[in-house]
């Protein structure tokens, strides 16, 4: 082989090796394009280096027209890098970083995060950045917090104590401000008790059964159930439950009422009844008394009528 057909191989191995370089670029292209997610290289100044279709998108700007401009004019319009670049972070230190950020002019909430490329001696050369919209869940987490905002509100303003159990092992995981007066307890307190902790031994048979007919729905009312405070006296109420799901797991809600002036009431007119029948037990056997020896004295004085 002559040197000007080994030009010509070499040229022929140089443009096949030219032709698969463009055809894995051309595919990197497209898989980089094809990505939802807004995608860019920065460069160690915050100059764009490559953005997918979806970051020029945002940008709205072509690929081609993204290369070159920097990052932190275009994306959030500003003269500096914001206090939360995490590029900025990594050009610091050399690390990945992600931030949650607010960002309008890319659509909303979006979690951004970077990660160093090196150049073949180790030195740090660009990032890569990538930014993943997270506005629906945001949106979500907030109207959560708002739900949950309200659900407290009422919670802590109702004019009962309410408690949350774990129908199976029958701890609390929340209590309102009501039922922490009435118990006794600060409301972190509250999480680390259970049914056994706030009734009197003596009781427990009792309050147990009424707690798992509770929990099989069978009873929403369980009346004059005896509950023993932080300091160890006791007061009664009237308890109404039911169930409902808070983060995927049911939960038994019991509504507290202190029925302890009620029940000291009803004792009261018990005692009093009590005092009364005696009282006309009494009267009546006196009365029947008085009858017979009215009746014993006027045979008396027949006899000694008759006698004189």
């Amino acid at each position: 082989m002559d040197t000007s057909d080994k030009l010509r191989m070499d040229i022929i191995e140089r443009k096949k090796v030219e032709e698969k370089l463009r055809k894995v670029e051309e595919e990197w292209q497209r898989t980089f394009d094809a990505m939802v997610d807004p995608i860019m290289i920065l460069d160690t100044s915050h100059r764009i280096i490559k953005a997918n279709k979806a970051m020029a998108d945002k940008l709205g700007v072509a690929p081609s027209e993204a290369e070159g401009l920097t990052c932190y004019k275009s994306v959030h319009g500003t003269n500096e890098p914001p206090p939360f670049c995490p590029h900025a972070e990594l050009l610091d230190d050399g690390q990945p970083h992600a931030v949650e950020i607010e960002e309008p002019r890319l659509g909303g909430y979006l979690l951004v995060s970077v990660s160093p490329i090196r150049d073949s001696e180790g030195k740090l050369c660009a990032s890569i950045h990538y930014a993943r919209d997270i506005t629906e869940r945001k949106n979500a987490e907030e109207a959560l917090r708002e739900s949950e905002q309200r659900f407290r509100a009422i919670f802590d303003s109702a004019g009962d104590g309410i408690l949350l159990a774990d129908p199976e092992n029958r701890n609390f995981s929340l209590g309102n401000k009501w039922i922490c007066k009435m118990l006794g307890y600060a409301p972190d307190e509250i999480k680390n008790l259970s049914v056994r902790d706030i009734h009197p031994t003596e009781h427990l048979p009792y309050v147990s059964e009424q707690f798992e007919r509770m929990a099989r729905e069978d009873i929403t009312l369980a009346k004059d159930i005896p509950v023993k405070r932080k300091d160890g006296s006791v007061f009664y109420a009237d308890i109404r439950s039911s169930s409902l799901t808070l983060a995927g797991k049911m939960c038994l809600m019991g509504i507290f009422r202190d029925v302890t002036e009620r029940k000291q009431a009803d004792a009261e007119l018990h005692r009093r009844l009590d005092e009364l029948e005696r009282f006309t037990k009494e009267t009546i056997q006196r009365e029947f008394r008085v009858r017979e020896l009215k009746d014993k004295v006027a045979r008396l004085e027949e006899e000694l009528r008759k006698k004189a």
